[in-house]
């Protein structure tokens, strides 16, 4: 699901809470 919407806001809050760090890196890129 993480894979599927990682722009998802919600998806991106569910990514880390969760310690997958898989969306971490990518809401750090599409911030930069």
């Amino acid at each position: 699901m993480a894979t599927s919407t990682p722009s998802t806001n919600d998806d991106s809050a569910e990514t880390p809470a969760a310690g997958k760090g898989r969306a971490t890196p990518t809401r750090a890129q599409q911030e930069a």
